[in-house]
């Protein structure tokens, strides 16, 4: 009696009315053989709240059953796994599929048909790009509200949180796994390549000169600068490329993958003197003058400084006489002047 109480306390069962039910039934011979099952005269029948019943994943359902001689019946489920059912009939939905809660009282025995359907799972984005370092917030809804669990094939290249923040780390592709009990939805993640803008792709400059280059990546990644010739110009870490000396250089910027260039051409300058030619009395002085498109100090230099030496400001001594020529260099520019001492 006890037992029976607590069955009819935990499913809400109102007792008088199951009653009403029983004898309706038995009044208008409306039992249906496919509900009830008899194996004697003396055995009881059972009704059931329901034959055929529908559960999500997790969901719980009551089966009430009533017996003509108010016995209390026993639940057992053909598949456990799929669906279990305990002494009142709370009946709990585990996994997708179909089995039957029997119920049974002496020799009598009726079913109920659970089936139990698959989790359903939908997502905000099965598809995206992304940028290093760029996130997104995959938003999945499952039909029966329980939580999903993401999972990234590629961590490497794309990682997701357990709440579905993606954060995208390298160029590349990513399939993150949403899964639900036993359904799983994917979500492709590509991890494009940045975009890099270079404020320049070709300058002159002279020996000694610079000029900054800017670089702006599009996913915020600091670049590397690298220069081709070094000799000839440099590049720093902030892209401040320098000139060393006459010919050409390549600057290239990097992020990524992703290359930039800019071409740096260290041109030879030219140079004006004063004079081609000039005489000088012996033991005098004169002053050569250069004018040297770079802005640079040319260098002095005499092809015989016996007759006439040369200082690096470009002052003359006439020493004997004969004959010697001034040459003035800068950078790869060559000019002279013929010096004759009398």
């Amino acid at each position: 009696m006890e037992m029976k109480q607590q069955f009819f306390k935990h499913t809400s069962v109102n007792r008088t009315f199951f009653i009403m039910v029983l004898i309706a039934a038995l009044l208008t011979g409306l039992f249906a053989p496919a509900m009830v099952r008899h194996s004697g005269a003396a055995s009881p029948f059972i009704i059931l709240s329901s034959y055929r019943s529908s559960l999500k994943i997790g969901q719980e359902m009551v089966l009430s059953a009533v017996t003509s001689d108010l016995s209390y019946p026993s639940f057992t489920s053909s598949a456990s796994s799929i669906a279990s059912v305990n002494v009142y009939g709370v009946i709990t939905a585990k996994k997708a599929g179909t089995c039957k809660i029997k119920v049974k009282s002496g020799k009598s025995e009726t079913y109920c048909q659970i089936q139990v359907v698959p989790t359903t799972i939908s997502l905000n984005k099965t598809a995206l790009s992304l940028e290093k370092q760029q996130t997104f917030q995959l938003t999945a809804r499952t039909s029966n509200r329980s939580v999903p669990t993401y999972r990234s094939n590629k961590k490497s290249v794309a990682l997701v949180s357990s709440t579905g923040l993606i954060t995208a780390l390298k160029p590349g592709s990513a399939t993150i796994t949403i899964k639900a009990d036993q359904t799983e939805q994917h979500c492709q993640v590509t991890v494009v390549k940045p975009t890099i803008t270079l404020s320049q792709t070709a300058a002159s400059l002279f020996r000694g000169q610079n000029i900054s280059l800017r670089a702006s990546v599009s996913n915020k990644t600091v670049p590397t600068w690298s220069s081709s010739a070094r000799s000839i110009a440099v590049v720093s870490d902030s892209g401040v490329v320098t000139a060393k000396k006459h010919g050409t250089a390549t600057i290239a910027v990097k992020a990524d993958g992703v290359t930039r260039t800019c071409k740096i051409t260290v041109k030879s300058p030219t140079i004006k003197l004063s004079a081609s030619k000039l005489t000088i009395k012996k033991g005098k002085r004169k002053t050569l003058t250069a004018k040297v498109s770079s802005g640079n100090a040319p260098t002095y230099s005499s092809s015989n400084s016996s007759v006439a030496s040369v200082t690096k400001k470009g002052v003359i001594s006439a020493r004997k006489k004969g004959t010697a020529t001034i040459k003035v260099k800068e950078d790869g520019t060559t000019v002279s002047c013929k010096i004759t001492v009398k």
